[in-house]
Formats: C-alpha cells, structure tokens, sequence
C-alpha cells in the first residue's frame, strides 16, 4: 500500500520537474518531449493515488 503512494507521489514529482524543464528546452523537439514525459507522470501519479484509495 505505501509503496504505491511513494511511486504515485514520484511519478509527480517528476512530471512537475519535467514540465519546468520545457521552459529550459532547447529546441522543439525537446520541448515536446518533456511536454509528453511529464504529461504522463503527471497522470500515472494521479492514476496511482486514486486507485491506492479505493
């Protein structure tokens, strides 16, 4: 059961940190990349908190 909030809680963290890394991207395509990335984790941690309450 903790386990599943831990991941849940650094699938967060890392999309958030992803997402502020687009502002520092380089070019496009990494811009987009991070975008999806952190888009991603953003959902798996949500996904996981979710589903760790029921």
């Amino acid at each position: 059961m903790y386990k599943r909030t831990i991941l849940s809680v650094i699938c967060l963290i890392l999309g958030l940190c992803c997402l502020l890394l687009t502002f520092n991207a380089p070019n496009g395509f990494t811009v987009g990349m991070y975008l999806v990335v952190g888009v991603c984790a953003i959902m798996l941690g949500i996904l996981g908190l979710r589903l760790n309450r029921k």
